[in-house]
């Protein structure tokens, strides 16, 4: 009884729509955890190991091979008979899980170029050498328990499709 259709769908539908939306968790993943509200919430720290590969323990970049360097190692792997029978989709879902639990903005003031291997393929094409790939770090706080540079995440630590819609109410369109 009185009862409107709105799009299809029956105003008693869509008013029971807007309770379950209600009742939900967040778009932002706060909530989602019950001890404690924020954990893995946009706008908190990535989550990740306790062991920090930072030089200094809190925050300097690590010594090591270049990551151009790794990448193209990695690249340069021959597939074998097992592994040739990945198909596309699960890179595409890899892809789609990677941007759904992941958003890192990146730091201006905190550049950390890459240094592009001589005679890289698509970096260094004429090896003349010295070539930088830009990179930034990203926004960071500092952890409270260890003093240690955290990196924020802009989006939720939850694969709920936040990559589609937003992890934020803003930029989403419905708030």
């Amino acid at each position: 009884p009185g009862c409107l259709s709105v799009a299809f769908l029956p105003c008693c539908w869509v008013s029971g729509l807007t309770e379950l939306m209600e009742s939900s968790p967040s778009m932002n993943g706060y909530g989602n955890n019950q001890e404690n509200p924020a954990l893995g919430s946009a706008g908190d720290f990535y989550l990740s190991p306790p062991i920090r590969s930072y030089a200094d323990g809190i925050g300097a970049l690590p010594v090591g091979p270049s990551p151009r360097l790794v990448s193209n190692m990695l690249g340069a792997q021959r597939l074998t008979a097992a592994k040739s029978s990945h198909t596309v989709a699960m890179l595409a879902w890899g892809q789609a899980v990677a941007h759904d639990v992941g958003d890192m903005h990146g730091n201006t003031s905190d550049p950390a170029p890459i240094e592009v291997p001589s005679c890289d393929a698509a970096f260094d094409e004429d090896c003349q050498g010295g070539q930088e790939i830009s990179f930034l770090r990203g926004e960071y706080g500092i952890n409270n328990y260890s003093a240690a540079r955290e990196v924020v995440d802009y989006t939720s630590a939850f694969i709920d499709a936040s990559w589609l819609y937003s992890a934020d109410v803003e930029r989403s369109g419905i708030g």
